[in-house]
């Protein structure tokens, strides 16, 4: 799964970096900040957005991964694994009772994610 989501993640973080204007940082190191300094007190929290976007991103792509854990380790199985497995063995009513759980799930932790990033992001 991380083989697969990681891209996500990382690739989001990239473009969040970008964005910073590099005169931000450059003005932090002519006041005498640090290289590390300078990256840690202008750069990462004006990237914590889009680092935290990635990682939603790579968490929900991870979540729905069912070819590479097919392919690379079939066991222990993981509920999308035993979905398409319930699916092919007794059809989609059974694998139904499976998928509705997790996307139940998946909205709730969004949801609760959502409503903390708003409360957060608000001060």
């Amino acid at each position: 799964m991380t083989f697969v989501a990681v891209p996500l993640a990382v690739d989001t973080a990239k473009v969040a970096f970008q964005s910073v204007d590099p005169m931000l940082e450059a003005v932090a190191r002519s006041l005498g900040a640090s290289r590390w300094r300078a990256f840690a007190s202008v750069t990462l929290p004006l990237s914590v957005k889009g680092i935290v976007a990635g990682a939603i991103l790579a968490w929900a792509r991870a979540l729905s991964e069912v070819g590479a854990i097919l392919v690379v380790a079939y066991y222990p199985k993981t509920v999308n694994v035993l979905i398409l497995e319930w699916l092919n063995i007794y059809g989609l009513r059974y694998a139904v009772a499976l998928a509705v759980p997790l996307v139940l799930l998946s909205l709730a932790l969004f949801t609760a994610f959502r409503f903390v990033w708003g409360v957060v992001w608000r001060r």
